[in-house]
């Protein structure tokens, strides 16, 4: 958190062991909540001539780091060879890198987007055979498909983008209402409740009239039109 005027929303579980312990009537221990349950991705041994249980204790450890994982996701936007959609921001075509697979699954809006762009003529066209050295100054312009994106400030797109990768962002009274735009129109739920906090804070420490300025260049969106006309109304 910057001071007053930044909030980082984490939004990735911390890393968990878990360490199961087989018992003699099938179901399974969890030495890190001493309570019983039945392991739902385990099931007995069945054999010809009967069902076969668990006699021995057997010890099994899930371990989970997804703060590491989150933290390596973050960067790798920054890194446009491991990427593979390059969207294109603002009238300036500015790129903002990422991948495609994350960022399908993590929004279903992005992924109809990626999938209209995917779907246009000529995309996946292999490029024709000339010299090596132009086949590889080809290979590297099709490595990228392009999406152009007109409706937001870049700052604020490569915040969305790092959020869709890694779970986490910074958010500033400058970047919130585009940052909450961008969570509504790609079904961000968790992230638009942030904003709304965020703005409700800005709000009551007396940042309404900057407020008001970043929702009218926003204006284009539903939310940030409903946002303006709120402020307006308090500001009054």
């Amino acid at each position: 958190m910057e001071k007053s005027n930044s909030m980082k929303a984490a939004l990735l579980d911390f890393d968990e062991m878990e360490i199961w312990n087989c018992s003699s009537d099938g179901s399974f221990y969890c030495k890190s909540t001493d309570k019983f349950t039945v392991k739902p991705d385990t099931e007995p041994v069945k054999s010809s001539k009967s069902i076969e249980r668990c006699t021995d204790e057997v010890e099994v450890m899930h371990f989970r780091s997804l703060h590491a994982l989150s933290h390596n996701l973050r960067f790798v936007t920054e890194f446009p060879e491991l990427c593979d959609v390059k969207f294109l921001i603002g009238e300036d075509e500015v790129p903002v890198y990422g991948v495609k697979a994350v960022i399908g699954t993590r929004s279903r809006s992005f992924y109809k987007l990626i999938l209209k762009h995917l779907k246009k003529p000529g995309v996946n066209r292999t490029p024709k055979r000339s010299t090596p050295r132009k086949n590889k100054k080809c290979s590297r312009k099709s490595q990228h498909l392009e999406v152009p994106v007109r409706t937001y400030d870049t700052d604020v797109f490569r915040r969305l983008i790092q959020f869709v990768h890694s779970g986490s962002v910074s958010i500033t009274m400058e970047t919130v209402v585009g940052i909450l735009c961008g969570a509504v129109q790609f079904g961000f739920k968790d992230l638009e409740k942030a904003c709304l906090e965020m703005i409700q804070r800005g709000i009551s420490k007396g940042s309404i009239e900057n407020l008001i300025i970043k929702a009218r260049e926003y204006n284009q969106h539903k939310s940030a039109a409903e946002l303006l006309s709120k402020l307006c109304s308090k500001d009054k």
